[in-house]
């Protein structure tokens, strides 16, 4: 449910307060893993609404269905599942093509500002 919304609602929760110290994202768009945490994504948004008034579903859809390449919606451009989940991914081999979902993405290029990443 945290990942669903926006980043500047996001700045408003208190990670310390809830104990977290790392995030893990699962992402399986770089070797085709069915898996991953994009997939389950719209379960996080369906929590999330039920907790978060400001979350709207339809905000992350297009045509009733959810997007991640040029299509996708500014809302799921800038939820940070997504930003968690392609960070850098146009670095790799696939350039940022995402081979599960058999697109490119939307958005290629963004800095992660309140978050590092591990290596």
């Amino acid at each position: 449910m945290w990942f669903s919304s926006l980043l500047k609602y996001y700045l408003k929760v208190n990670f310390n307060s809830l104990d977290v110290k790392y995030v893990l994202v699962v992402f399986g768009g770089l070797v085709g893993y069915p898996s991953d945490d994009i997939n389950k994504f719209l379960w996080m948004v369906h929590i999330g609404v039920g907790v978060f008034p400001h979350i709207k579903e339809p905000d992350y859809l297009r045509d009733g269905q959810y997007q991640i390449d040029s299509q996708a919606t500014p809302t799921m451009l800038n939820c940070l599942m997504y930003k968690l989940s392609y960070f850098r991914f146009v670095e790799t081999d696939a350039k940022g093509f995402d081979r599960l979902r058999w697109t490119d993405i939307g958005k290629k290029y963004f800095k992660l500002t309140h978050f590092k990443e591990v290596r």
